[in-house]
């Protein structure tokens, strides 16, 4: 089943790959979007300053910024928690009352009272 990703994941793809520089053509191919679904994303970033533009002698490298690299960090840890929230370890701990408590008897049992203490 093919199942449609959020915005804000793409978003931050785009960001992952801005790290190294990307043009709007290499982030539409590693991310499996068209081309205009991906310049739309991009130019987005652009006009918030996530990104900013470099050009270079044939293309336009997009480059993440000090403020993309924020988003991006904050995005990161929302995932690991959403992560951990909807994907629980098989591990967890559970408290359990002491079953040899007077408050849980076993059938046939009598509850332990310890002696009184005399004073000497």
């Amino acid at each position: 089943m093919n199942r449609k990703r959020e915005s804000i994941w793409i978003i931050a793809e785009i960001l992952e790959l801005a790290r190294n520089g990307a043009t709007t053509t290499l982030t539409a191919r590693k991310l499996g979007l068209n081309y205009g679904t991906a310049q739309k994303h991009v130019e987005r970033l652009v006009t918030s300053g996530h990104l900013r533009k470099h050009l270079r002698a044939r293309d336009m490298l997009h480059e993440l910024t000090e403020k993309g690299e924020q988003f991006l960090a904050g995005l990161k840890a929302i995932e690991r928690d959403a992560n951990e929230v909807f994907n629980p370890s098989l591990r967890s701990t559970v408290l359990v009352e002491d079953r040899a408590s007077p408050y849980y008897l076993r059938r046939g049992t009598r509850p332990y009272h310890a002696p009184l203490e005399t004073p000497q």
